[in-house]
């Protein structure tokens, strides 16, 4: 049960009472940023190599290499407020011949001193320079980082002073026949760059290099080819020292596909953005297609999103730091911006709600609000936009809610009648939306327990990923499982669940002023054999509008689970009694081990039986699906044991007969000891 303060409890047992519905939206997505690019700028001409960081105070900074070697550089202030020719307007930085025109440019900057960094690659591609400049206006002179010897070749640069790293990354091609082929650091030592140091690993068809700060290093992203030819994106780490990690595979293709990776980005975790961001572009004899991830553990690519009219060879996606959520994507000839609005209060606008939570199925919201003032457009309330709705009551106090698990807008639609122009929402909740994701490719990762793939399913609609253990029943290590494509993840979850003997559940966190924002989603595992949390019905309980009960067996009364250690079984007594019969279920799962969760998971069979009965009652806006509840009305002649909460539904009208009631899809939990 969500926390309720003492106040509101008292309130549900008063005869009269005066609901609160908070109902915040905001232009947020599910999983990754709710991108909405529209195009700022576009010049004619090849895209080649370029780059951009933020320099402090909001100004951002841009380097192109040309076509004929010249390296080209853009200060924009303000990206927000820069007129177009801005952005089309380029000052030469070193004249033509001076760079490889096919070669990498790199831009770092470190804001807490004010500073960036350019860095190339010489003509003849083995020579590094770079220059420093504290405003993007004035720059040192150009010196030399490090020089290589034919016939290696200098085809990848990457850096990320934001954290103070102070090291840039090379990556060397000879063509496969110098044993220097691969990654190279440099350490600035504060006087100048250092020897490079080798990572110790030839590398062949190295095709993309990227590093992003994380702690007091870097996080390396590069494409190349493995011992079979087939394309990867591996990470590396470097630290201080420099000194090497160890390397780990984060995607590959089969080298019959003819696919290749490249144009790479990485940026690692933030307090601003606590996710990781990776952009590359996946190559073919057909196409190129650039792509965009967002993950919250570094090794977890499994969902991309592609990226249309985008360039080749990769782009720079920036998320700046002025007020709002502003993303900007930057190509050497193209300029996207990607600004969400405002969040929005809408509790002054909401006529009716219906509302409903299944256990573990996709959860359904319709909001009527009124829009006789034709405000709520489709660019203010888009499809994909957060919702955040709270229930509660005016106190004597003051007003108190509860915030209900996270929802979003899957479909609007206006209405013209009585009594005016209003906007229908339908939302979806973490359920829903975990029903609608279906992997696009195989996932199979060894060694991951069961806790670990139920993490695997529910971080693309929560901001909380567990370190520990999350229940002593998902401690299980699942050797063979594998994600197929086209599957969604709500049916894994399911399964792990079931598996396990229990429920997982999304909330929002209660101490949010909105209830909005991916961090403000919260997952747990819950035991359904727990006591109950609320009682209804007696005196000095919340009193019962309505309520309907039958007895009914269920679809078993006796289970067994056959799984890698042997069979463990659980009978439904009382059915077993009331049917006078057996009626078995057998299940195979040889991923369930050990005795006492192929008990649990037998049990989980069991309580897949309907609800028997349903209540009405004043809403409780602190239970949560899975609570169990005990009903205390003498004449509901209900208060032999606790039922477990399979559904919650709530209706809420700004007038009406019953402006607010909530009713609970009751079963009783199976009693599954021994007989007798």
């Amino acid at each position: 049960m969500r926390p309720v303060s003492p106040d509101l409890l008292a309130e549900l047992t008063r005869p009269a009472v005066i609901p609160a519905v908070a109902v915040c939206l905001g232009p947020l997505g599910v999983e990754s940023p709710r991108w909405d690019w529209r195009q700022l700028a576009a010049e004619p001409g090849p895209a080649g190599p370029h780059d951009a960081v933020e320099l402090r105070g909001g100004v951002l900074l841009r380097a192109r290499l040309t076509a004929d070697g010249a390296i080209a550089t853009q200060r924009l202030s303000d990206p927000l407020t820069a007129p177009v020719g801005a952005w089309t307007t380029w000052t030469v930085l070193q004249p033509a011949g001076s760079a490889d025109p096919t070669g990498p440019l790199l831009l770092t900057s470190r804001s807490d001193q004010g500073r960036a960094r350019l860095f190339w690659v010489e003509a003849a591609g083995r020579t590094i320079r770079w220059q420093e400049t504290a405003d993007g206006l004035t720059w040192s002179p150009a010196g030399t980082v490090a020089s290589f010897a034919a016939p290696a070749r200098v085809v990848g640069l990457a850096g990320d002073d934001r954290a103070g790293a102070d090291l840039l990354i090379i990556g060397l091609d000879g063509g496969g026949a110098d044993p220097d082929d691969g990654l190279w650091a440099c350490a600035w030592t504060g006087g100048g760059w250092g020897a490079p140091v080798a990572e110790g690993v030839m590398r062949a068809g190295l095709s993309g290099l990227a590093a992003g700060a994380q702690g007091s290093g870097l996080l390396v992203l590069l494409a190349d080819r493995g011992p079979a030819g087939e394309a990867r994106l591996v990470l590396q780490t470097v630290g201080p020292g420099p000194a090497w990690g160890t390397p780990r595979s984060l995607r590959q293709a089969a080298p019959e596909s003819g696919r290749i990776f490249g144009g790479l980005q990485v940026r690692p975790p933030t307090t601003a953005f606590p996710r990781y961001l990776y952009g590359f572009v996946e190559r073919s004899e057909a196409a190129a297609r650039p792509f965009l991830a967002v993950t919250p553990v570094a090794d977890w690519l499994t969902e991309v999103v592609p990226l249309a009219d985008a360039a080749p060879v990769g782009e720079r996606v920036i998320r700046w730091s002025g007020p709002g959520e502003v993303w900007l994507r930057l190509s050497a000839r193209r300029v996207w911006l990607s600004q969400a609005g405002l969040p929005l209060e809408l509790s002054r606008r909401v006529w009716a709600l219906a509302s409903h939570l299944p256990r573990q199925r996709a959860e359904r919201l319709d909001l009527w609000l009124d829009d006789r003032d034709g405000a709520l457009t489709a660019e203010r309330v888009p499809l994909g936009a957060q919702v955040s709705l709270g229930l509660g009551y005016h106190l004597p106090g003051g007003t108190v809610i509860v915030w209900q698990p996270p929802w979003w807008v899957v479909e609007r639609e206006p209405v013209m009648g009585r009594p005016g122009r209003v906007l229908r929402l339908r939302c979806t909740g973490p359920w829903g939306w975990l029903e609608r994701y279906r992997a696009a490719d195989t996932v199979q990762v060894p060694g991951l327990t069961a806790g670990e793939w139920l993490q695997r399913c529910w971080w693309r609609v929560c901001g909380q990923v567990v370190s520990g253990r999350l229940h002593p029943a998902l401690d299980r290590v699942i050797p063979d499982l594998a994600v197929l494509p086209g599957e969604d993840w709500a049916g894994l979850a399911r399964r792990l669940c079931q598996a396990a003997g229990v429920t997982l559940r999304f909330a929002t966190r209660s101490d949010l002023p909105d209830g909005l924002g991916l961090a403000a989603v919260e997952a747990g595992v819950v035991d359904l054999q727990a006591g109950p949390v609320a009682a209804f019905g007696a005196a000095g309980q919340p009193r019962l509008r309505r309520a309907r009960w039958r007895r009914q067996g269920g679809r078993a009364t006796h289970v067994v689970v056959w799984g890698a250690a042997g069979l463990a079984d659980a009978a439904d007594w009382e059915s077993l009694r009331a049917l006078g019969r057996r009626i078995a279920q057998t299940t195979i799962d040889r991923q369930v081990s050990g005795t006492a969760v192929q008990e649990r998971a037998a049990r989980e069979v069991l309580s897949l039986a309907p609800p028997a009965g349903w209540v009405e009652v004043l809403p409780h806006p602190g239970l949560e699906v899975g609570d169990s509840v005990a009903i205390t009305d003498s004449l509901a002649g209900l208060s032999q044991a606790p039922f477990l909460i399979e559904a919650i539904t709530v209706r809420y009208e700004r007038w009406g007969p019953l402006r607010f009631v909530q009713r609970l899809d009751l079963r009783r939990p199976v009693v599954t000891g021994e007989e007798g």
